[in-house]
């Protein structure tokens, strides 16, 4: 993806995936069918909700890998229908009414991918075929054509130096750990750099419980002591919490501090705020509900 010019935003991505559906049914309404080009719809398909389901950390199986004989087209836009509700409560500004009998982003990907097999299978396609051809032509056809995202919390800069720390939650496996990561701490204000965290991390508490999202990681600023440290970890916290998108259903949520450790109320999830310093100073912040004694999920 980042060969190809990045992740976009979730819910471009579901533009994209309502695009290739209507390509698709062009293709199947016409007469005389190509076969490559069916092929190719096909794969688009496969490609951008692949590259949707990664974003939040998702597994995929490969393609084709989970036929369901005799997909049709109906089923397909019905299956797109669900991951865009998903995305749009994740990414966007709809809040459901009840969360009731939704699944994670991760099967409603894996439903559709199972789907698409079956149309594949049906109209002769190999579909593992058609995606390996699609990636190499896009490398070399599509790196310059899209604008990727302003930032893409599952690929932030922030990430990989934070995993060369060892003394996280997750200690020498935390190149496993499922984690989000903040824009990169700029020159600007404090309270500027806050704001620029607010949106994927709205994003991370709306997905983190269902798709198992572990942390989500802010780098600060160089600082000179521990003291210093101590000051920007607070002002920041205290920041986020007026930023709290649920701050009229929770006012006196804020910050709460229980020895080294802080909790942070946002968007209705509680979060544990973890304060480390090393190589550069980190806040890390935690879903409760996904904390467990003996160690992080």
């Amino acid at each position: 993806m980042a060969h190809v010019g990045g992740y976009w935003r979730p819910l471009a991505a579901v533009a994209r995936l309502l695009e290739e559906l209507g390509e698709l049914a062009e293709s199947l309404a016409r007469p005389a069918q190509d076969d490559d080009e069916l092929a190719s719809e096909l794969a688009d398909l496969w490609i951008i909700t692949t590259a949707l389901a990664d974003q939040f950390l998702g597994e995929v199986a490969e393609p084709g890998a989970q036929g369901a004989a005799g997909g049709q087209l109906r089923e397909l836009v019905a299956a797109a229908g669900q991951i865009a509700r998903i995305v749009n409560y994740y990414d966007g500004p709809k809040t459901p009414r009840s969360l009731a009998g939704w699944p994670s982003l991760s099967d409603a990907v894996a439903e559709l991918h199972g789907i698409l097999a079956g149309v594949a299978e049906a109209h002769g396609v190999e579909l593992s075929t058609a995606v390996a051809d699609k990636l190499r032509a896009i490398s070399v056809r599509d790196a310059a054509r899209f604008a990727r995202a302003p930032h893409d919390p599952s690929t932030a800069a922030c990430l990989e130096q934070f995993r060369l720390i060892e003394t996280t939650p997750w200690g020498t496996e935390v190149a496993q750990a499922r984690l989000w990561g903040a824009p990169p701490w700029s020159a600007q204000s404090l309270a500027s750099n806050v704001a620029a965290i607010v949106p994927t991390l709205t994003s991370f508490t709306r997905a983190a419980l269902r798709e198992q999202l572990e942390g989500y990681v802010v780098t600060g600023p160089p600082l000179e002591s521990m003291e210093l440290l101590a000051d920007w970890a607070q002002a920041a916290l205290s920041e986020l919490a007026g930023h709290d998108p649920q701050l009229d259903q929770h006012p006196r949520g804020g910050v709460d501090a229980a020895g080294s450790e802080q909790s942070l109320m946002f968007n209705g999830v509680r979060l544990s705020a973890t304060v480390l310093c090393e190589r550069s100073p980190h806040i890390l912040l935690r879903p409760v509900a996904l904390e467990r004694p003996g160690g992080p999920r």
